[in-house]
Parts: C-alpha cells; structure tokens; sequence
C-alpha cells in the first residue's frame, strides 16, 4: 500500500514544522542561557566589588582606631570591638577573675549518690543471675 502525494505531503509538512518549532525551541534555550551568563557573570562582578568595599572599609576603620590608641578585641560572639586600653584591661583582667564551682552536689550527696548506684548495680546483677537460671 503506497502513500498517496497527498498524505505524503501532509507528513513532509508535520514533520518541517516539528523541525521547526524543535529550533526554535533550542534557539530560546540558547538565548536564556545567555543570559543567564551574563547574569551570574554580573552578580560575580557585583560581589567582587562589594568583597572590594569590605575591605576597604575594614582598612580606614582599622586605620582609624590604632591612629587613635584603641585596641582591637573580639568578645566571645566573634564580633569585633575597638576598646581604649584602660577599658581593653578591664576586660582581660575580669575574663582571668571567673571560677566555676567543682560540682553542684556536696561531698555528702556525692557519697550517698555512689551508693545509690552500687545498689542499683547490685540488684540488676541479681536479676541477671536469676534469669540466667
């Protein structure tokens, strides 16, 4: 069964059309991914000249203070403080002062509370061995 001119056309036609919306649709993802690019290689240039300003600005700020006699302290947050020295002192003179208590319990519940536990122990070998059985 031969196909006629008619339905032979037909299918030369669908299939130039498929062609063709196939290129379009590969010329449209070629343009976003253009820009896209272009995109990226802006948001790059972007940051590289904000990471610029940081710096610059971490340069006068620090520039500023040590012309001035403060001293750079970091606190316990990791944020950056410019202190005098007399205030720079103060602080590391009051962090060296701190003591911390041994333990919360006194030596009496300490004792009472390890006898506590060789009970607790005692018992759960007892269990053990009459389970064993």
């Amino acid at each position: 069964m031969a196909l006629s001119a008619e339905e032979k056309e037909r299918i030369a036609r669908e299939h130039l059309a498929a062609l063709e919306a196939k290129e379009a649709a590969k010329a449209r993802k070629a343009r976003l991914d253009a820009a896209s690019a272009e995109d990226r290689e802006r948001q790059a240039e972007q940051f590289r000249r904000e990471e610029q300003v940081r710096r610059i600005k971490a340069e006068v700020e620090e520039a500023f203070y040590s012309d001035r006699g403060y001293v750079k302290y970091t606190n316990h947050r990791g944020r950056v403080l410019w202190l005098t020295p007399e205030e720079y002192r103060i602080r590391k003179t009051r962090t060296g002062r701190r003591r911390h208590k041994k333990s919360l319990l006194s030596v009496g519940t300490r004792y009472r509370q390890g006898l506590l536990y060789l009970l607790v122990a005692i018992i759960a070998l007892a269990v053990g061995a009459y389970l064993a059985k």
